[in-house]
């Protein structure tokens, strides 16, 4: 579900050298999708046919708006809509029309540019443009791999000519296409007079703007010494810092965190999965091999998903389905191993909100992450570094929980693991 105003507004302040629009010190962002992508239905994608639509109830699209204006607080260059189908969601009281964001003109001519004042690019996103045929919308037969060739994204009008499709987005309020150069088609369409030149030419002077701002025309070429500074120290320690404090405790019983070495004693041996042991000896501990050796076990696990759909391209890569530690999954049933054995300390890469239950009963401690480096990690596990995060999601206790959610609304779970905002801190010393 979407965050929050502030984090898109300075968000696009820090791409943009500012909050007053691109200038030749900044680079032009585009803030995406427009709108609602966060209400999938049944949690798919909507790079796949079978996931094309959102699914909303009543008016709660006004929620999912509310992000954005931060961004157009700041000047945002400009904004890609959805590729979803917004299937019962209203605009101004009127059910909106079952095509997908770059063809609805409520959407882009009527919401974001006279409603809200956008005056930016709206630049379409990929392959909106192409012929979903046979394979796109069934996908790949058995024992055939789907390539990017079956991918197109046209939903809502996939029976319309790509002309055509090309002229109802100009029409909704596209100015630019991306994953297409059937530049042709826009000619075409104006010479048949349907699209007028004028229109076009808007459109045109949108994308010349930003140039003009960006300093493309004055200096047309990268300063290769200057983006070689861009890699510094200082920004690498930026963001393993980053990494560290977004780390969110959920369980230390025992106060087992943090990890100490006492004086004088031997080194704490530690049995590793998915950890690099020079991680861990650079510590001074020793990693020994099996769990029942160690005095602590460290596991980072990644979140279950299941690939549902292996014959679309997209299907094949997406994480799906269930959110379910299960028995025969390879990470648990290491975790289930270690932990009968030794005090183990799990950390779950959230890429899904996982049902954590299992690990919650069996684990010594459980701490949440978006994505940290071994490094990173044992900072805080010795406690060097505090893990100072809070759950941008509720975690959900079980999959029937998350059956009945509603996909359009925040924080409705029904007795949440741990809630929105969840986050514990060290014991004090």
């Amino acid at each position: 579900m979407p965050s929050s105003p502030a984090d898109w507004s300075a968000r696009t302040s820090g791409f943009q050298h500012g909050a007053n629009g691109v200038d030749s010190l900044a680079v032009a962002t585009v803030v995406k999708h427009w709108v609602g992508y966060g209400a999938q239905k049944d949690g798919f994608d909507s790079h796949s046919f079978y996931g094309r639509f959102a699914s909303f109830k009543g008016s709660t699209l006004e929620y999912h708006i509310r992000p954005f204006l931060g961004a157009f607080a700041s000047h945002v260059a400009g904004v890609m809509p959805t590729y979803s189908i917004l299937e019962g969601a209203t605009w101004e009281n009127r059910p909106l029309e079952a095509v997908g964001a770059a063809f609805n003109k409520q959407l882009l001519s009527g919401a974001l540019r006279h409603r809200f004042g956008f005056r930016g690019l709206v630049i379409s996103d990929w392959a909106v443009t192409e012929d979903c045929g046979a394979r796109c919308r069934t996908g790949a037969p058995p024992g055939e791999r789907p390539t990017f060739a079956d991918a197109a994204m046209p939903w809502g009008v996939e029976d319309l000519t790509m002309r055509g499709r090309f002229v109802k987005a100009v029409q909704a309020g596209v100015d630019q296409f991306g994953g297409t150069e059937r530049a042709e088609m826009i000619v075409q369409a104006v010479r048949m007079g349907e699209l007028l030149e004028a229109r076009v030419d808007s459109s045109a002077i949108r994308v010349m703007q930003l140039k003009f701002a960006l300093g493309l025309f004055e200096n047309p070429y990268a300063d290769a010494d200057a983006a070689r500074s861009v890699t510094t120290d200082a920004f690498r320690n930026a963001g393993l810092d980053a990494q560290r404090r977004a780390l969110v405790l959920l369980e230390n019983k025992k106060n087992l965190l943090p990890l100490r070495s006492n004086a004088g004693q031997a080194a704490l041996r530690v049995y590793l999965y998915g950890i690099a042991p020079e991680a861990v000896t650079r510590e001074g501990w020793t990693v020994v091999g099996e769990p029942k050796d160690a005095d602590v076990a460290i596991m980072p696990l990644g979140a279950p998903f299941e690939t549902l759909h292996p014959g679309y391209i997209f299907g094949s890569m997406m994480h799906e389905g269930s959110l379910e530690f299960r028995d025969g999954n390879k990470d648990y049933e290491a975790f289930k191993r270690a932990s009968v054995a030794v005090p183990t300390i799990v950390t779950v890469y959230l890429d899904r909100p996982a049902i954590l239950t299992p690990l919650k009963e069996h684990a010594t401690a459980v701490i949440a992450n978006c994505g940290v480096s071994d490094a990173a990690l044992l900072v805080v596990l010795t406690g060097r570094a505090m893990p100072e995060g809070k759950l941008p999601y509720a975690l959900p206790a079980s999959m029937s929980a998350v059956l009945s959610q509603r996909p359009d609304v925040a924080h409705d779970i029904a007795r949440p693991l741990y809630a929105f905002g969840f986050g514990m801190k060290y014991p004090a010393h």
